[in-house]
């Protein structure tokens, strides 16, 4: 994979891994701001480069659409919230001139969140509340409509 034309290797990948674990106090943007120091991500003017910022967080409360696609009512609703979220967040700078780069970033994010969602808190996520209609479905939940 090419970003910004720096070649993005398996070892590189293991670095952002290590880098993460390493610092779990540090949020997006000083992972970010990092990176661009270890892999001189400089612009032409000299300025950091940046591409891509993601925040998740608390799917919306009551959205009828979505109650409505799952099939919840007020306490089902309660009960199972948390395993939802919300792409908050997506935006890709104007430099981040990679052929479809966002296609790549959520098709990527989509297979993973769970996982990582599930390793972070401790239960996965089924849904993601941004997105919207079926395609927002990240897994099958074990107990299908009761979700």
């Amino acid at each position: 994979m090419v970003i910004q034309g720096r070649e993005i290797t398996h070892d590189d990948i293991e670095s952002v891994r290590r880098l993460v674990k390493a610092t779990p106090s540090w949020k997006r943007t000083r992972l970010s701001k990092e990176l661009c120091v270890l892999w001189n991500g400089r612009a032409a003017n000299g300025q950091m480069k940046d591409m891509a910022c993601l925040l998740f967080g608390s799917a919306a409360w009551k959205s009828a659409p979505r109650d409505d696609f799952i099939g919840w009512d007020a306490d089902t609703r309660k009960a199972n919230l948390n395993l939802l979220t919300n792409n908050m967040q997506f935006l890709i700078l104007p430099w981040g001139r990679v052929p479809h780069l966002a296609s790549y970033i959520l098709g990527n994010i989509a297979r993973r969140i769970s996982s990582d969602w599930l390793e972070k808190y401790g239960h996965p996520i089924y849904l993601d509340d941004g997105a919207g209609g079926r395609d927002a479905l990240f897994s099958r939940h074990p107990h299908g409509a009761d979700l």
